[in-house]
């Protein structure tokens, strides 16, 4: 689990320019994708794409969905073999989490945003960087985990924001330059027997709901059936009754129940600093 809430004041983190961290980081990528992440190989399709942005001078922005943690490292191999490092926006709690990430992650060409406010440190760098067209700037548009494999959602505003800004530069420099955005999906296939990876998670999970083994009903059946048990523990504790429903319905309704309150909470806190501050 990563430290999300960090209670220190917000400072942006640059990144380096240098290339020598990423030369050496090349041998030890598939080490590290392999023993922390379970990636055994990575396939790129469509480079050929990415190469002709780079040999027409493009700045480019690479706008790739984002379902697993890992996914910043997986671009990595993107990187090397287009044989140009890439800039990273990233979250400004990565850089708190140890020692030897905030020491690694700005000499890779990771920098920090603020997603909590307007950071505006953040976007004048990515501009400036995607102006310079040096290297490509990698910007996950979702804004957050979306757990979607292989599929991109809306881009936020932030990206168009940014390349919009760094166009304006582009077309101030002689000769004048272009800005492009490449979306990127990202998929990640399971190599492997499903049923003999998910089993004993879901034994452990049926232990501590006091069930018996339902060993033999079919995986899907059974995943759904633990499912349902969780969603409704959620729902009595939230509702103090178990709404009825289809599961769409009852999921909106428990996220409703659990979110509504702080989207209020803190926007009303905002509106309280907004009128102290005028």
């Amino acid at each position: 689990m990563q430290n999300v809430v960090i209670a220190k004041p917000y400072r942006f983190v640059a990144p380096h320019r240098g290339t020598l961290w990423w030369r050496l980081f090349r041998p030890l990528l598939p080490l590290y994708l392999r023993k922390h992440h379970g990636i055994v190989s990575v396939e790129n399709r469509g480079v050929e794409r990415l190469r002709a942005s780079l040999a027409a001078g493009h700045g480019i922005m690479l706008a790739p969905n984002h379902c697993r943690p890992p996914d910043p490292m997986v671009l990595g191999s993107l990187s090397y073999q287009i044989g140009r490092p890439l800039y990273v926006i990233a979250s400004w709690h990565l850089f708190m989490q140890n020692a030897f990430q905030t020491f690694l992650l700005p000499r890779l060409g990771v920098f920090s945003i603020y997603r909590e406010g307007a950071d505006r440190e953040a976007l004048k760098t990515a501009m400036q960087l995607t102006a310079e067209a040096e290297r490509p700037l990698v910007i996950f548009p979702e804004g957050v985990i979306s757990r979607h494999n292989d599929k991109l959602n809306n881009l936020m505003e932030g990206t168009a924001l940014m390349a919009r800004g760094a166009a304006k530069q582009r077309a101030a420099t002689t000769p004048p330059g272009k800005v492009v955005v490449h979306p990127v999906a990202i998929r990640y296939v399971f190599d492997g027997d499903v049923r003999a990876a998910v089993a004993p998670v879901l034994s452990v999970i049926e232990r501590r709901l006091s069930w018996k083994s339902h060993e033999h009903l079919p995986l899907e059946e059974r995943i759904a059936k633990i499912g349902d048990a969780l969603l409704t523990l959620k729902e009595l504790e939230y509702f103090g009754t178990a709404p009825t429903g289809t599961l769409h319905a009852r999921l909106e309704q428990l996220i409703d129940r659990i979110l509504v309150p702080l989207e209020t909470a803190w926007v009303r806190v905002a509106a309280k600093r907004k009128s102290s501050s005028a």
